[in-house]
């Protein structure tokens, strides 16, 4: 989508159209794509990260449990 949004040097509106995304989407991933390059168009993680301390909570309470 971004390389074809340079190589036809149209609007980021006319981009949207075409790929049929809205025009959010194309401003994010250009954005993301002029700051970090390639690397962030990845994918990211969502959620929140588990904490460490509910692991080792579970395991102790396992290890007890026997």
């Amino acid at each position: 989508m971004i390389e074809y949004h340079k190589l036809h040097e149209i609007s980021r509106l006319d981009t949207a159209i075409y790929f049929k995304i809205s025009p959010s989407q194309v401003n994010s991933w250009i954005y993301r794509y002029n700051h970090y390059g390639v690397i962030g168009l990845r994918r990211r993680p969502r959620g929140r990260r588990p904490l460490m301390a509910k692991k080792k909570t579970l395991v102790n309470t396992l290890q007890n449990y026997k």
